[in-house]
């Protein structure tokens, strides 16, 4: 029997997860991205704790606590006088409550600590589709996926 290899098609957020959680339990991968190159692109991303919770285990607990914020609430205000509507709180609340923080974080932040973990010949650029192919297709030969 061989061991299973994955192609992941998109070197998003959810592209790397998925990579460092394969690469995590020991299954070969590779992850193929259209663009030549990764940027900065999105804007703020927030993190419940059962994402974060999950995000730690791959190893990113260090990563986050770095470049992540853990406000201490949410707070819902009257849009013409700043009256308080209602107040969620977080910080120390929601750490004691579901085991782990609830964050907010740049998307770019977030997108390079996942790549962080993963090793470099695994990520192919500009893995676009060749000449008659369909829009985001890998070329590749299927049979050595499998």
């Amino acid at each position: 029997m061989s061991q299973m290899s994955v192609a992941i098609v998109g070197a998003g957020i959810a592209g790397l997860a998925f990579a460092a959680a394969l690469r995590r339990v020991g299954v070969d991968f590779h992850v193929y991205e259209q663009a030549p190159r990764l940027s900065e692109v999105g804007a703020g991303v927030q993190l419940a704790p059962n994402a974060t919770r999950e995000l730690h285990r791959l190893g990113l607990a260090d990563a986050l606590a770095t470049v992540a914020v853990a406000p201490q609430a949410i707070e819902i205000r009257r849009w013409d006088d700043g009256t308080s509507l209602q107040r969620i709180p977080l910080g120390g609340e929601c750490l004691a409550r579901f085991g782990a923080p609830y964050y907010t974080l740049h998307r770019a932040d977030l997108h390079s600590s996942l790549l962080s973990l993963l090793p470099p010949e695994r990520v192919h650029l500009g893995a676009g589709g060749g000449r008659g192919a369909g829009r985001g297709a890998v070329r590749g030969d299927p049979g050595g996926w499998g």
